[in-house]
């Protein structure tokens, strides 16, 4: 009775099974790896834009409260130390006096800082025919965005290395 011979293996022959399953098991994990960094990466962008909306939505909020005339809103969207320099009806009358806000068109912000609790948005305010610069000093009162400062004025903005524009 012959045996039967198992053939012998050629040259360059393919891996075997187990030899399959690491490599697979090689390129899964990488491949886990890298959408993992993506999604971190992506998860970080995400936050650094959510963390400065709060400040830049209730600013773009106070400049439409302001322009469409609802100053009881407007006043209210301010932080107290706002408030204890002067009354709405006081604030009010300042906020006619100024062309860029009765005759508004639109605000970009362009720059922005937020620390803690604080946090300053600039950028430029359309109204009246002009383009003015605007800078908005906010704080964070029970937890809301708060209007603390304003200022129409060019000096008072912020400056920065970065000539890139953003619409926030």
């Amino acid at each position: 009775m012959d045996t039967p011979t198992q053939p012998t293996p050629a040259t360059g022959a393919s891996p075997s099974g187990g030899q399959k399953k690491t490599a697979k098991m090689i390129i899964i994990a990488v491949v886990v790896l890298v959408l993992g960094f993506i999604a971190i990466g992506a998860a970080t962008v995400f936050m650094g834009f959510k963390t400065f909306s709060g400040p830049s939505d209730a600013a773009k909020a106070w400049v439409q409260e302001v322009a469409t005339g609802d100053m009881e809103m407007a006043y209210e969207s301010t932080n107290q130390e706002f408030k204890d320099i002067g009354t709405g009806e006081e604030f009010e009358e300042y906020i006619q006096e100024i062309p860029v806000f009765t005759d508004f068109d639109e605000v970009k912000f362009s720059q922005f800082s937020i620390e803690g609790n604080q946090a300053v948005v600039s950028g430029t305010i359309t109204g009246g025919g002009t383009d003015s610069p605007i800078t908005i000093r906010l704080v964070k009162e029970d937890g809301e965005w708060k209007v603390a400062a304003f200022s129409l004025d060019e000096a008072d903005v912020p400056e920065i290395n970065d000539d890139e524009e953003d619409d926030f």
